[in-house]
């Protein structure tokens, strides 16, 4: 059960879509796997994309994140907590926070520290010598080796999912 029971356009924007609900959310769902590079990052993203993360976290996704060093010290506080606590939660807490189940899950789900914990979300920082970080796309795998990859002006914070006009082709 892949990417090809999804419909998709080729390109979607803001101020046309609910990118949220027509994109990420059916495609979270059905994906394996998630390569995301990303100029700004914040992680309330996760809040909007809770029910995609919700499945992907059953489907046993992993998500790799590539973000520029510009990120709140909230965020990056939530980012050393998740693997402070990925190294010291034992195997047995590990299984059970793995078997998200109910709308509370969903909630957790939606916090950075608890998807690095539970070895659903890597995260690394891109430095440069000078200037931005700031190349912007991703690529998507489900279970049957199917991939999206796509690009554009949007970023993985909740701002390019719910206020700016960002555009993305795939």
């Amino acid at each position: 059960m892949g990417f090809k029971q999804i419909k998709l356009i080729p390109s979607y924007n803001t101020s046309e879509n609910d990118v949220v609900n027509e994109f990420y959310v059916p495609v979270l769902s059905k994906a394996v796997k998630y390569l995301r590079v990303s100029a700004y990052f914040s992680s309330k993203v996760f809040a909007n994309l809770a029910t995609g993360l919700f499945h992907f976290a059953r489907n046993n996704g992993k998500m790799k994140l590539i973000i520029s060093e510009e990120i709140t010290e909230e965020d990056f506080t939530l980012i050393k907590s998740g693997y402070y606590y990925k190294t010291t939660l034992n195997d047995r807490l590990i299984k059970q926070l793995n078997e998200p189940t109910d709308e509370v899950d969903r909630i957790k789900l939606a916090n950075v520290a608890y998807l690095i914990a539970n070895d659903l979300l890597d995260i690394k920082i891109a430095f440069k010598k000078e200037g931005t970080f700031h190349d912007k796309f991703g690529l998507f795998y489900d279970n049957e080796n199917n991939i999206i990859y796509y690009r554009g002006s949007n970023n993985e914070t909740e701002a390019a999912l719910k206020y700016n006009y960002e555009a993305f082709e795939i």
